[in-house]
C-alpha cells in the first residue's frame, strides 16, 4: 500500500526539496558526499530561517520534516539513508519541550505498536524542559485535559509531572537565539567537512 506525501527533505549545496511519501523513499538515491548528517525538525517553519542562514550547507545536514510525529515514510527514509549512503551519516532530531515532543523524539528512534526502531542512531538534541527553564524561556500553561499526557522514556519523573501542566516551544527562542542553540548542539558532534570526496 502506498501512502501519501507527509514530509519533506531538504538537500543541502542542491537546494532542493523532495516531498516524501512511500513512493519518493523506494525512489530515493542519495547523492554520493552531499551530506553527513540529518536534521528531523518537527516543525517545517524552521526550514526557511536555516536555509536562509546557509545552515544545511555550513554543515553538510540534510533537514527532515513530517510536520510532527514522524511518518511510516519518513522513517524508513532514516533507515534508507544510514544503510545505503556509503558513508558516515549522524542523525539529530529537535523538538519542542512538551510531553508531544518528547514522544516524537521517542516515536522516532523507537520500536511502536506498527513500526520497529530505527536501525541508525538518532542523537536527541532537545529542547527538554530543563534546559528551557534555565534558559529562560517562555512557559506556557497546557489546558488540561483530564487524562495523563504521555512523555518518553527518558524524561526525569519531576519533569514528566511538569510537562502535564506546562511546555516551552522552540518558538520562543528568538531567531538568533535558535540559530546559536542549535549550533552549539550540532558542533558538539561536528567532524568538519568530509575529506573523502
Amino acid at each position: 500500500m502506498y501512502r501519501d506525501e507527509r514530509g519533506t527533505l531538504y538537500h543541502p549545496h542542491c537546494g532542493e526539496d523532495i516531498s516524501i511519501g512511500t513512493i519518493a523513499v523506494e525512489n530515493y538515491h542519495k547523492l554520493a558526499w552531499t551530506f553527513n548528517k540529518v536534521l528531523y525538525i518537527e516543525k517545517e517553519g524552521f526550514f526557511n530561517v536555516l536555509k536562509e542562514k546557509k545552515i544545511p550547507e555550513k554543515y553538510d545536514m540534510a533537514l527532515l520534516t513530517s510536520k510532527g510525529y514522524a511518518s511510516r515514510a519518513v522513517k524508513d527514509l532514516l533507515d534508507a539513508i544510514g544503510e545505503n549512503s556509503g558513508e558516515e551519516i549522524t542523525f539529530f532530531c529537535i523538538h519542542d519541550a512538551d510531553a508531544y515532543g518528547t514522544t516524537i523524539y521517542d516515536t522516532l528512534q523507537n520500536e511502536t505498536g506498527a513500526r520497529p526502531g530505527r536501525k541508525v542512531k538518532i542523537i536527541n538534541l532537545g529542547l527538554d524542559p530543563e534546559e528551557a527553564v534555565a534558559m529562560g524561556l517562555e512557559i506556557e500553561k497546557v489546558v488540561k485535559s483530564g487524562r495523563k499526557k504521555g512523555v518518553a522514556s527518558y524524561v526525569d519523573p519531576v519533569w514528566e509531572k511538569w510537562l502535564q501542566e506546562c511546555r516551552v516551544e522552540l518558538n520562543a527562542m528568538s531567531t538568533p537565539q535558535f540559530l546559536a542553540w542549535l549550533e552549539g548542539k550540532i558542533q558538539l558532534y561536528d567532524k568538519g567537512k568530509d575529506t573523502a570526496r
